[in-house]
């Protein structure tokens, strides 16, 4: 078992220095207040405008105007002005062996073909993709000002997120880069690459969120595919059992929203393209989510509005089931 080095109270301590430092967190707070929010209460849409013209425009690759493709390199050179060389090492060999440990348990995974179709396990889960916030002046966990927006929870926090989005809609795609939290029981860091505000707003059931996000070109598929997302016995011995998690809904959009019974949401990124037969990295589809979570609900609104894709897998997943039970 792979473990990092390093103390995570020290790894706590820095983070709460560079989140002091860092202007972001003082425009929304993580948890509470933030200037942005005082300003919409007092000034409107507005006021938000305004600030977003004088103080976020220059911090947007091409003020704003067009995506920048972010390449696996300018994740690397991000991550070294975020936390020390050594950690930056031990993050992408925590993602090469990641890759490793899903290939050398593959056949023990719910949902996997005998033939090994589907995903490829060989590579690195970090996806090359468009985003429209500087690298450079990201939170300590590579979020922008829209994943902290949604994240607060608030109403006032989600209508402060949509008129940014209709301002500058490139910032759709972009993606938590950083490592989220470090698990005290495993030692180990939870990467919480790939998830995007389209995942934050399906998790909050922000439906008006969601039809912007994805009016806004959002990737209808992208994978939320960092460790914080794995199974919790996964992290710890690099083998599933019963794929419970605290965060484990099956990386896509799709999954997401079938996991949390969201069928307004669900059925809104079908029309938008969605791919229902995609599997995650465990070979698990839409239907394996929901037996695993004990959704019957979404698993027969699924089976009733997408049986020409999805009938052909209910005989594999009652199966799986049945034998799960023994």
């Amino acid at each position: 078992m792979f473990q990092l080095a390093f103390d995570p109270d020290e790894k706590w301590s820095n983070l709460y220095r560079e989140r002091e430092k860092n202007h972001l967190y003082k425009w929304v707070g993580v948890r509470k207040g933030g200037e942005l929010i005082n300003i919409y209460e007092r000034d409107g849409e507005d006021g938000v405008l305004k600030f977003a013209d004088e103080k976020m425009t220059s911090m947007l690759y091409e003020d704003g105007r067009e995506p920048h493709f972010i390449k696996f390199q300018d994740y690397v050179k991000w991550k070294k002005g975020v936390v020390s060389e050594k950690q930056v090492l031990m993050s992408a060999l925590l993602l090469t062996i990641s890759s490793i440990a899903f290939t050398i348990f593959k056949n023990l995974q719910l949902g996997l073909s005998s033939d090994g179709n589907g995903i490829d396990m060989q590579e690195n889960k970090f996806k090359g993709h468009y985003a429209l916030w500087k690298l450079n002046k990201r939170g300590v966990d590579g979020e922008n000002l829209i994943h902290l927006l949604l994240n607060r929870e608030q109403q006032v926090c989600y209508e402060i997120a949509r008129i940014l989005l209709k301002r500058y809609p490139g910032l759709a795609n972009d993606l938590y880069l950083g490592d989220e939290m470090f698990d005290t029981q495993t030692r180990l860091l939870l990467l919480s690459l790939g998830q995007s505000a389209l995942h934050l707003a399906i998790v909050h059931d922000d439906y008006e969120t969601v039809q912007l996000l994805l009016a806004s070109n959002a990737d209808v598929n992208a994978r939320a595919c960092g460790n914080f997302f794995l199974p919790e016995d996964f992290k710890a011995t690099n083998r599933v059992t019963d794929y419970q998690g605290y965060a484990y809904y099956g990386e896509y959009p799709l999954a997401f929203a079938a996991c949390f019974g969201n069928k307004d949401i669900y059925d809104l990124l079908i029309q938008c393209g969605a791919n229902p037969n995609l599997q995650d990295s465990f070979g698990n589809t839409i239907l394996h989510m929901c037996v695993i979570n004990y959704s019957s609900v979404s698993y027969l609104f699924i089976l009733h509005f997408n049986n020409e894709v999805c009938l052909s897998w209910l005989r594999t997943v009652m199966l799986d089931n049945t034998n799960a039970n023994y």
